[in-house]
């Protein structure tokens, strides 16, 4: 599983987000896949 499945998984999952911890988490594999040069 790649950054962005798990981007996708996440970003995906139900229920909603009213402290924004999911979003964070979005953000932060991005930022992961940023460094990582792509690689998980």
């Amino acid at each position: 599983m790649g950054w962005d499945e798990i981007a996708a998984l996440a970003a995906g999952a139900k229920g909603a987000d009213p402290w924004g911890y999911r979003a964070g988490f979005v953000r932060l594999v991005g930022l992961a896949k940023a460094v990582s040069g792509g690689a998980p």
